[in-house]
């Protein structure tokens, strides 16, 4: 093998960061981390100089990204449905000008 091998992992690696992004991160990252961990890879293997090292640390990185940090990843970007201190004063009843002008006169 040779370099090809590691330009194809960080050229694919752009482009799956690339179609996430264009997506409007409709998978949660997922893409685009894997993305990452392609061209993380190729990298790697661009400075040893080694397509197998290259591979090898690109299915490392996303695994690591897979066992330890996906479920973690999705745990703070899921939207909950907590009440806020805006919920408690929108169900208050606001100050209205028109109510101020209904009021008797203090003398």
């Amino acid at each position: 093998m040779g370099n090809w091998v590691n330009w194809s992992l960080v050229i694919a690696g752009i482009i799956c960061v690339i179609i996430e992004l264009a997506m409007g991160a409709m998978t949660v990252f997922d893409l685009a981390l894997v993305g990452a961990a392609l061209a993380v890879g190729g990298g790697i293997g661009l400075l040893t100089g080694s397509a197998n090292v290259g591979m090898l640390s690109a299915a490392g990185v996303a695994l690591i990204y897979f066992a330890l940090f996906r479920s973690w990843l999705k745990s703070k970007l899921t939207v909950r449905d907590q009440a806020s201190n805006v919920d408690a004063v929108l169900g208050k009843p606001v100050w209205s000008p028109s109510a101020s002008l209904h009021a008797t006169p203090v003398l």
